[in-house]
Parts: structure tokens; sequence; C-alpha cells
């Protein structure tokens, strides 16, 4: 393990505290802490906040707080705050299978690409930003050279999996969107603000690679231009509450309207427990390294993915009291109250999964060593210690030997759990719009 961070010391104080998994506490000392950039060689002087909780959402809350994004009394934008400017919660359901390869997701965002998350989320803050696209490579590594030359942060979409910090295939890169800050030069590295509390170094090839991986963004880069200082932020959260309770139970395409929102949870509850349908759980994931991939997925998608922990709902619920006092609209707050209670069954969903086969309990433990390899920075052996622990997910996922019955009582015990949050969370959407 390398030299513990100053970070790192205080998520383990909290963790003998209070027996939390490394993340869960990581996310507690988070909640009361800002990080500051740590000085090094080539990180931009502009560079003054750095990592954070939400991938994604950390590196593009940190852009804003850099260029001077201030809420009414000064205070700085919160990552629960940029969850909710952008959208928010919503869910939607997808199961595929590739040559025989079943796979699932969970999309617990409204909106579940980065770039679609984010795209209203600037005008909401009252900032004035470049989005710079190219199909080009050699244009796109101009146009981030330009940046670097002049010392500006920007923000890059890109397949996650070409990039060494991340532990992944980078023959599966453009299935990981992620979205994270080019914040300095390290010789022939570059220097990342992802989530970790150090600059990541990344070789600017595999930067490169890594924008190229993610064909639907065209290379896109973003960078702020202006900010107003006037900006009517009660009206921005008030548009942003009402649309992202709108877009809770609107499907991207027409043909996926089954899967998404309140209609797309009560689908994957009824899927859980369906054994005549071929698309049924006890029969599509029905034991082994096939129930393996489901319960994994699934854990992924509620703590891990897009939204940590239990499918964001604390996060929205954070956004939410935050917005009840910047708007005086009180019932925002009782919505806050209501979600924490869903939290809590997203939660116990994330726990079944979890704990269905030693094997997948593995599996699910690896991501706290993940986060707490990465909150030490990057380098050579940390790269290379991130890839084996992905490798061993891989392993542990085709060789589960869980056998159908004990997979078939973790379905019926989600499909359980469902039943609050889909009430929960139809009575919330009605009450944000109105």
């Amino acid at each position: 393990m390398p030299q513990e961070h100053a970070f790192t010391r205080l998520v383990h104080e909290r963790m003998k505290k209070t027996g939390e998994s490394y993340r869960l506490a990581r996310a507690h000392v988070l909640a009361g802490t800002s990080l500051s950039a740590p000085d090094r060689p080539g990180v931009f002087p502009t560079v003054r906040h750095i990592g954070g909780q939400q991938p994604d959402i950390s590196p593009v809350r940190n852009l804003l707080v850099d260029a001077g994004v201030r809420l009414p009394g000064d205070y700085h934008v919160s990552e629960a705050m940029v969850f909710g400017l952008a959208g928010g919660i919503g869910f939607l359901y997808g199961v595929f299978e590739y040559e025989g390869t079943p796979t699932m997701t969970l999309a617990v965002r409204n909106r579940s690409t980065p770039d679609a998350f984010f795209t209203d989320l600037f005008e909401r803050t009252g900032t004035t930003v470049e989005v710079q696209t190219t199909s080009g490579a050699a244009k796109a590594a101009k146009q981030l050279d330009k940046h670097l030359d002049e010392q500006n942060p920007v923000l890059c979409s890109l397949g996650a999996g070409a990039l060494p910090h991340t532990g992944g295939p980078a023959g599966e890169a453009g299935m990981w969107p992620r979205v994270v800050r080019v914040i300095g030069m390290a010789g022939p590295d570059v220097w990342i603000d992802d989530i970790s509390p150090e600059p990541l170094a990344c070789p600017r090839a595999s930067l490169d690679t890594a924008r190229g991986a993610l064909r639907s963004a065209k290379h896109r880069m973003i960078s702020i231009s202006g900010i107003d200082p006037g900006h009517d932020w009660p009206a921005a959260i008030t548009e942003a509450v009402q649309a992202g309770a709108r877009g809770y139970d609107t499907p991207p395409v027409p043909q996926w309207a089954s899967n998404v929102g309140t209609a797309g949870l009560e689908r994957w509850q009824g899927l859980l427990t369906n054994t005549r349908n071929s698309r049924g759980w006890p029969r599509f994931f029905a034991g082994g390294h096939r129930a393996a991939i489901a319960l994994s997925r699934l854990y992924e998608s509620v703590e891990r993915d897009s939204a940590f922990p239990a499918a964001g709902r604390p996060l929205y619920a954070g956004f939410l009291d935050a917005a009840a006092a910047l708007t005086g609209r009180g019932s925002l707050g009782e919505c806050a109250a209501n979600l924490r209670v869903a939290a809590s069954h997203w939660g116990n969903i994330a726990r079944i999964a979890a704990t269905a086969d030693p094997d997948l309990a593995r599996y699910c433990a690896i991501f706290d060593e993940q986060a707490e390899l990465l909150d030490a920075g990057s380098g050579p052996d940390i790269f290379v210690a991130l890839a084996a622990l992905r490798e061993e997910q891989q392993a542990l996922v085709a060789g589960c030997t869980i056998n159908g019955t004990t997979a078939t009582d973790a379905y019926t015990a989600i499909a359980a759990e469902l039943h609050p949050i889909i009430r929960i969370e139809r009575t919330v959407m009605k009450q944000l719009i109105s």
C-alpha cells in the first residue's frame, strides 16, 4: 500500500469509529471536507479544488468552483447541487445478450450518459461555456494543446477504460463513458482531476486514446469562458427540480417507455420473480456466472457507476434540502426526507446482491480497495494493482457457482424492496412537478 494520504487517514479514523466500509466512510468525510488541490509541479495555478465523491460530477463541480461560481451567501456549489441542477435521479432498466453472454444495467440518474446529463447544467449555474467537438483525432489533440499552453482547465468526455487509473481494459474503453478534468502537465503526462484527492498522472497518448474511444462524444471538451454574478439561483433551481421530475418518467426514445421511471421499476420488479417469461430473472439469470453477472452489475449500478451511495437518492435529497432553503419551498424538504427512506431500500438491494454468494461479496469489497488505492494518487505500481483487482473481479464473476435457488431467493428479496421504492418515488415526483 502506498504512503497514506492525509485524507485517507481521516477516512480510516472514521472507519475505526463507525465500522463503515472505506467508500462509505469516505463519503461522510467528504460531506464535511473541501479537498484543496495539492501543490504539484505542472498543475495550473487556477486549480484550487480537486477530487470528490462522484465520478463525472466532482470534476464538473471543481471546474465551476474554481471559475468562481457561488451560491447566494457566497457558498461553494456542492456535488449535490451539481447533481440536482443537472437533472438528479432517474431510472432505466436494460438487459442485453451478446453472443450468449447476458448483461444488465440500471441507470439511476436522469439521463444515463455524462454528456446528456450535463446538457442543461451550465446554463442553470449561470456559466458561459465553450464546447468543442471534432471527429478528427489530430484536430482534437491540437484543441487540447491550446488549452494546455494557456493553462486553462477543461472537461473532457472519454471512454474511461483507456485511462490507467481506472484499471479497466482498454478494449472496453468506449463502454465506460466518463467526464474528467484536465488540470495540468507533468512532463510527457497530463494531470487529471477525477475523484482522487491527488492529481492523477496520465500519459498523453492514453488520454488521446480515451477521448477517441467514446465516439458519440466526438472528443467533446468544455471550458468556462464567463460567469453571471447576478444569476437568478431560485429560478434556476425551481426549473431544474421540475425538469428533473418530468424527466424521471420520460424515455430517451419512445420504444424505451416501459423501461424508464416508475414503469421501468414496475417492469423490473415483475421480471425479478417471473418464471414464465424468458427474460424473467429466475430463467435468464439462472445461477452460476449468469446470476453473478446480474447481481454484480446490479451492485455496480446502485453503489458505483454514476451515483454513490444508494442509487444517488441521498445525494438528490441533499440537493432538495438546499433547494428548499434557497427557494423557500418547504415541500422540497419533505420530498428529501421521503427519498432518504427510499435510499435505505436501495441500500438493502445492494446488500442483498453483495451477500448472495462469497464470490460476490469479494467482488463488491474490491471497490473499496480500488478507491483506497486511487486516493493514494497515481503511478505504475498503483496502476498495476488496480488492473489486477479488476481482473480478479472478472474471474470472480466467471467462476461464481451460486445455485439457482439461492439466486432466485435474492431476486425475490430485491423485488420486495422495490415496493416501497416505487410508492415513494412516484409520490415524490408528483410533488416536485406540482
